[in-house]
This record gives C-alpha cells, structure tokens and sequence, in this order.
C-alpha cells in the first residue's frame, strides 16, 4: 500500500525527540504523529536542504 507523497504506509522518525526515551513519527498511512519509544523499528526517509527556485541567484 502506498501513503502520502509516495512513501510505504508506515511510520517513519521524524528528527523531533519527544523526551530521553521517545521520539516524534510520521504516520504516512492516515497523516497522524505520534511518539514511539526509541527502541522501535521506524522507518527513516533521508531528507535533503534546498533553496526554492525563486530564490537562486541569477533565477
């Protein structure tokens, strides 16, 4: 099944800690967030920086 934007319907970490033992995930399956006990297997999706194209030099 896929979820929102493409990805797996899974939960995914968010880089957010919630506490010393969770932290913040993405649910791509029905949109919700949660907080997971660090121990549990999420899912990561890499995430890179960029700049909006109206906001390069010369664009």
């Amino acid at each position: 099944m896929i979820g929102v934007g493409g990805f797996g319907a899974n939960n995914y970490w968010s880089s957010s800690e919630y506490n010393a033992d969770n932290a913040w995930n993405q649910n791509f399956n029905n949109g919700n967030q949660n907080n997971n006990n660090k121990n549990n297997n999420n899912r990561v999706r890499p995430v890179r920086g960029f700049e909006p194209a109206g906001m390069l030099p010369g664009a």
